[in-house]
């Protein structure tokens, strides 16, 4: 276990895991150097070689604290599960989704039923056998209107060409 960034109340932690070992979970406990923590985020997921890298977002429960939680009253996400099969290892490479060892960028946008999402946060992880499962929280992409999005394109062509309306 690494700390990544130290702060009073809430910390990063990143744990390594062998492959088909059920990571910690949003809700569990961990100790890091004799202090009990709250997992309350998971931050990044990354497969490295045989190894699943898990960064959490973390409590520190010997920290009484005075903050209330914040409500979002425009609770616009949706949930998504994401599932990854962990291939065997081929030739003492992992092949996994290119050269790139993040299974999920949180912030990395995606369609799925003819509509774009943004990756917002993980809220669970567990491995099935060999597959992954990740549950996810993403929120809607909206585009612009059309209208909106001609005009801005008109701005942007006027203000480079040097026209202007007086």
């Amino acid at each position: 276990m690494i700390i990544l960034s130290k702060q009073e109340l809430i910390i990063s932690l990143r744990m390594r895991f062998k492959l088909f070992k059920s990571p910690n979970r949003i809700g569990d406990v961990i100790e890091y150097k004799n202090v009990e923590y709250l997992i309350i985020g998971i931050e990044q997921v990354r497969l490295i070689g045989s190894i699943l890298e898990v960064r959490y977002t973390c409590q520190n429960l010997a920290i009484e604290h005075s903050f209330k939680p914040m409500v979002n009253l425009e609770n616009d996400y949706v949930a998504i599960d994401v599932k990854v099969d962990i291939p065997k290892v081929v030739d003492g490479r992992e092949k996994i989704l290119g050269t790139d060892s993040n299974l999920v960028t949180i912030g990395s946008v995606f369609e799925k039923d003819s509509l774009y999402y943004r990756y917002h946060s993980f809220t669970d992880l567990v491995f099935d056998s060999m597959i992954l499962n990740m549950q996810m929280l993403a929120e809607p992409v909206r585009p612009v209107t059309v209208e909106s999005a001609r005009n801005q394109l008109l701005s942007h062509k006027k203000q480079k060409t040097g026209l202007f309306l007086v």
